[in-house]
This record gives structure tokens, C-alpha cells and sequence, in this order.
């Protein structure tokens, strides 16, 4: 079953976050920050398969440079208050090999560039001990254009800070994943939708199976310290060789809505091939009964024309 997850949110200097440091820790290396002169070493840090920076068109060659572009997002982004980078979280589809998930992640980060943001695309793979399938990339993305001359326009673009947009940006990742798993054969699909709407559709379209599959809760979000506690969990079971039990209630509750899920998937799967197979023999039923009950023409008399013109 296809996952869905995209999360967006803002990093700003009211919340004490650094630009440089973010896009450090993602792409596991080693950058130092011009305005408070800390250096940010991540270079130890596993799982990170690829990084990349896609600019859009009106931005210099130097943006391209990872250390380059954050440092010049703190010098233009000066307000104690001022929003520094957005940062987009999704999980890319386990059905996907390598290069398909690379070639969906960049076309991703292209239709942000085609706005005018700068892409910073690191994809991530899953930790030695969390979930096989939980592929997924971290992007962040400038909040203010470059203009014609290559330097950062005077006012930032208000629109990629509105609801309208943030709702088309999920979509659009939806849309993305649904063609990438369309192309390399799978029939799994996302919805960018609530579990709560997507069960709505379902019914309104008289498909009461699927609405029954998105009958359940949402997975919780574990946050950092619960997810430390549930992989040192994970490590400490694997080397006992016990199963692994959840050690908070939110892992507790995060397994409880896994299960639920992957039971209502199967449940679904066997109705869907049930109707499947009714619908292939209520296609057959109709032709044996006429072949059972057809009766063939009578053969004409033999020396005789059957059908004789009449003579004058």
C-alpha cells in the first residue's frame, strides 16, 4: 500500500532556527555559518543518498553552492523575525527503484524552480533500524526570487506563503507519486486528502470497500524524543532477538493504526479480487447459455437448391 506523507513548514529566526545549519544536517556535511561563525559538521551522518541544488533560471552560479546560498539567505533575511526557508518533507514510494525515486524527487524540486525558488533536494534512506520502506527526501526551498541581474529581489513573493498555495503543493505531490506509480506499472495510488475525505469520495462513489479502508485513524506523529526511545527500542530487540515492543503509547498507538491498516488492506484486496472474479463470470455466464441452448440451422436437402428462383 502506497503511503502519503508531506509535511511543509517554515524555519524562521523567531524560533531560533539557522538556515545553514538545516540544510547542513540534511545533507550531511560540513558547513560554517558567516554570521555567528559556528561550524556544523554532519559529515558522520549516514542515509543520505543524494543531494543536489536545482536553481531556477534567473539565479547565479553561485547559489549553487550549498554554504554560498544559506549564508546569503541569513544576510538577506537580516529581521530578528525573518522567515528564513521552507522546508517540504515527503515519503517517496517504496514500489519506486532508486532512479525512479531520484527522477520523481527532481521533477518535484523543478516545478518549484519554475516559481523561482532555489530547490536544496537531499533524499534520505531509511535508518538502519526504522521501517525498509520509509524512502524519503528533505527539501529546502528559498523564500525570496532572485531578479533579473541575479541578485535577491528587494520584496519577498507573498503567494508561496498563502493556504491556496500549500494545498496545490501537496497536490501536487500527490499527482506526482500517482504518475510515477502509474508509469513504472503499480496500481497503488495517494491522496493528498484526509482520511475523512478520502472515505467521503469513496462512498459517493458507491465504492463502500474503499471507504471502509480509510475507516481508522491517521498515524501519530512520534516527534524526536518518542522516536529516539522507539529506535533505541528497535536496537535493543534486535540484538536480544526479541520482538520489538513499542516503549511509549504514542508507539504503542503508531503500531496499533499499522496493523489496522495492513488488515483493512488485505480485507480490501480480497473484496476487490472477489468482484473481480464475479464480474469476469457474469461476463462468461451469458455466452455459454447461449451456446448451450443455440440450435443449429437445418442442413437443405441434399439435390436440392435451397433457395430455388422461381421459373417462368
Amino acid at each position: 500500500m502506497a503511503n502519503y506523507h508531506c509535511s511543509v513548514k517554515v524555519k524562521s529566526r523567531s524560533k531560533g532556527d539557522n538556515a545553514v545549519r538545516a540544510a547542513a544536517y540534511r545533507a550531511a556535511a560540513r558547513l560554517v555559518c558567516d554570521e555567528t561563525g559556528e561550524e556544523f559538521d554532519y559529515t558522520r551522518k549516514r542515509g543520505v543518498a543524494h543531494s543536489e541544488i536545482l536553481l531556477p533560471a534567473s539565479a547565479p552560479s553561485w547559489a549553487a553552492d550549498r554554504e554560498a546560498l544559506w549564508n546569503g539567505v541569513h544576510a538577506v533575511e537580516a529581521r530578528k523575525n525573518s522567515q528564513l526557508c521552507r522546508e517540504i518533507e515527503c515519503s517517496l514510494p517504496h514500489e519506486l527503484s532508486e532512479a525512479q525515486r531520484l527522477d520523481l524527487a527532481r521533477r518535484f524540486c523543478r516545478s518549484f524552480t519554475d516559481e523561482g525558488m532555489v530547490a536544496d533536494l537531499n533524499v534520505h534512506t531509511p535508518g538502519r533500524h526504522s521501517d525498509e520502506r520509509n524512502h524519503h527526501i528533505h527539501v529546502l526551498l528559498t523564500l525570496r526570487e532572485f531578479d533579473e541581474s541575479g541578485a535577491w529581489s528587494k520584496n519577498k513573493n507573498r503567494d508561496w506563503n498563502s493556504k491556496d498555495w500549500l494545498v496545490e503543493a501537496r497536490e501536487r505531490w500527490a499527482d506526482m507519486c500517482n504518475e510515477a506509480l502509474a508509469a513504472a506499472g503499480f496500481n497503488a495510488t495517494v491522496s493528498a486528502a484526509s482520511l475523512v475525505q478520502q472515505k467521503t469520495d469513496a462512498f459517493l462513489a458507491g465504492d463502500t470497500a474503499l471507504a471502509a479502508l480509510f475507516d481508522r485513524d491517521p498515524e501519530p506523529h512520534l516527534g524526536p524524543a518518542a522516536h529516539a526511545m522507539e529506535q533505541k527500542a528497535k536496537l535493543a530487540a534486535l540484538e536480544e532477538g526479541t520482538a520489538y515492543v513499542p516503549v511509549t503509547r504514542l508507539g504503542e498507538l503508531r503500531e496499533e493504526v499499522r496493523g489496522e491498516r495492513s488488515f483493512l488492506q488485505a480485507l480490501y484486496d480480497k473484496v476487490s479480487a472477489a468482484k473481480s472474479a464475479v464480474g469476469d463470470l457474469l461476463q462468461a455466464v451469458p455466452g455459454k447459455i447461449i451456446s448451450i441452448f443455440k440450435k443449429e440451422e437445418p442442413a437443405p436437402p441434399r439435390g436440392k437448391d435451397p433457395d430455388p428462383s422461381p421459373s417462368f
